[in-house]
């Protein structure tokens, strides 16, 4: 862990949603190292209460709360009993996200219900997160919102259209929010992830030939690591971007800033 008198996040109160692997665990388990008691948020609470041990046995601070981020009513609950407990709220990561089918069709093709559930958990689940949050931030004038987005949602991937179009909500969102809440003492942000380890990319990066096709197109050769967008969650968290806000932060390596005709062959 990071020397007490060092850590930037020292004395903090943060909820991560989707916290119990890939990036949202690599954020929690970052914000530990840097002094926040953190509330690890995810459907499945056995999961949370490893992520929770984990951070535990490496002298961090945090607890695990089942929650729905889809649901009304958890992510209700889930603010309520983080500011019960903590006595505070000081950072909300919206990081819970995904595509739920395993396939997507055709936009012609596709049921409305498709749709509805992939906006559900990548845009409404982060409003619900960021209401809830707010009623508690700003009576005190003070608080960080970080939603993680996706290279998707600046980049067309010719297939996942919904989850594109959700991720690119959340772009927005932060950009509208950050006059609103700039004058109000709450900074907001967003982190946009290209291809990070994790168990959503895990049977692409399997296969040794997608996995170096993926590595030759990032000018930095190699595929990111969760703990890669934790320390870019710690700088938006912390006081040292004290004068930022209403950003979306790449974190791809460079993968998208190369035009597609530019990307080497397989």
């Amino acid at each position: 862990m990071t020397a007490a008198a060092e850590r930037c996040l020292e004395g903090r109160v943060a909820i991560v949603t989707g916290a119990n692997s890939g990036i949202g665990r690599g954020i929690a388990e970052a914000f530990a190292r840097e002094g926040a008691k953190v509330v690890v948020a995810g459907r499945r609470q056995v999961r949370n209460r490893e992520a929770v041990e984990a951070i535990v046995r490496e002298g961090g601070d945090a607890i695990p709360v089942a929650a729905d981020m889809t649901s009304e009513a958890d992510v209700v609950a889930l603010v309520a009993r983080t500011v019960e407990t903590c006595g505070r709220l000081d950072i909300c990561v919206a990081n819970a996200g995904g595509v739920p089918a395993a396939s997507v069709p055709a936009i012609e093709d596709m049921d409305f219900a498709d749709w509805r559930e992939t906006l559900a958990l990548n845009l409404d689940a982060v409003f619900l997160l960021y209401r809830e949050a707010l009623r508690h931030m700003l009576p005190a004038r003070r608080g960080v919102l970080i939603g993680v987005s996706s290279a998707a949602s600046i980049r067309s991937t010719g297939s996942a259209f919904h989850y594109s179009a959700a991720k690119a909500g959340v772009n927005a969102l932060t950009m509208n929010l950050a006059e609103y809440l700039g004058p109000r003492g709450v900074r907001i942000n967003t982190i946009v992830p290209g291809f990070i380890e994790a168990e959503s990319t895990a049977p692409y990066l399997a296969v040794e030939k997608v996995r170096a096709g993926i590595e030759r197109r990032i000018p930095m050769r190699r595929i990111g690591l969760p703990a890669d967008v934790g320390e870019l969650a710690i700088f938006l968290a912390s006081d040292r971007s004290s004068f930022i806000t209403g950003q979306d932060f790449v974190i791809d390596g460079g993968q998208t800033r190369r035009m597609v005709s530019d990307a080497p062959a397989d």
